[in-house]
């Protein structure tokens, strides 16, 4: 239910809107965040290229959710977050040797950097 309701606000993009989305971000359920992301880069939020820089850091995130944003970051075609991204896809490198389920993470890293 809850990320149906974030999907439409996706559509509508209306005043409001994209606060709601950030509470989602930051406090729902993977699959409703995942739909927040979503819904903030089609809304072109201007915070958005930090918020999905913050989803593909936080190591508590799902690797699926972390990947996620970072395609979505990609989409945005922002190259002021490419060296960040650089910096993240070191610290990944690190991190998917312990966790391999990070590799997906890290190949939409470099993905999006290429």
């Amino acid at each position: 239910m809850r990320r149906a309701e974030i999907e439409a606000l996706g559509r509508l993009c209306g005043p409001g809107s994209t606060d709601l989305m950030v509470r989602a971000v930051e406090r729902d359920v993977d699959d409703v965040r995942r739909a927040a992301v979503g819904a903030l880069v089609a809304c072109r939020d201007p915070r958005a290229a930090r918020i999905l820089l913050t989803v593909a850091k936080h190591r508590a995130a799902s690797a699926s959710l972390r990947a996620f944003a970072v395609r979505q970051l990609g989409r945005r075609a922002d190259p002021a977050s490419a060296g960040q991204l650089e910096t993240l896809a070191s610290s990944l490198l690190a991190q998917s040797q312990i966790d391999m389920a990070l590799e997906e993470t890290l190949i939409a890293v470099l993905d999006t950097l290429g």
